[in-house]
């Protein structure tokens, strides 16, 4: 499976490890090339031109295997130069929920991906999620729910 991962902080670079490690080609966008160290501390520099503007890019691959593209979730050339046309799968799990929601809406109405799952921090805001349309897991919930199932065991 092809995966498109939006986020490299703890979950995203967790996540990508995870798919690679289980034979899954993985592609993780985010703003700051700085957490792109989460996924492994050697990345190798490449230039990519972005497909609509022949714009060059520096992205950065991961020994791991995962390949790294500096720019915004939610930027719909940025998902073209990481390859959205091709994924089997989206994931949003940057820290802010509404750049989550605004990934996922660019992979569903212009790239029509199949698969899309956001993670969403306030819980509030899982009813965008559900009227959009868009899969939308809550860590705090599930947490939550898990540890209530337990202490009324």
């Amino acid at each position: 499976m092809k995966v498109l991962v939006v986020g490299s902080g703890r979950v995203g670079s967790f996540l990508a490890r995870h798919l690679v490690g289980h034979g899954h080609q993985v592609v993780v966008v985010d703003r700051d090339p700085t957490s792109f160290k989460m996924l492994g501390e050697d990345l190798v520099v490449e230039r990519v031109a972005a497909p609509a503007t022949g714009e060059v890019q520096t992205t950065f691959t991961a020994k791991t295997r995962i390949r790294c593209v500096v720019g915004s979730g939610s930027d719909a050339e940025v998902l073209k130069t990481a390859g959205i046309q091709a994924v089997d799968a989206f994931v949003a799990v940057t820290d802010n929920d509404y750049v989550n929601l605004m990934a996922a809406l660019v992979a569903k109405e212009l790239h029509h991906t199949a698969r899309i799952i956001i993670g969403i921090i306030n819980p509030r805001r899982l009813q965008i999620a559900r009227e959009l349309q868009i899969e939308a897991i809550c860590p705090l919930t599930l947490g939550a729910q898990s540890m209530f199932e337990s202490l009324v065991r």
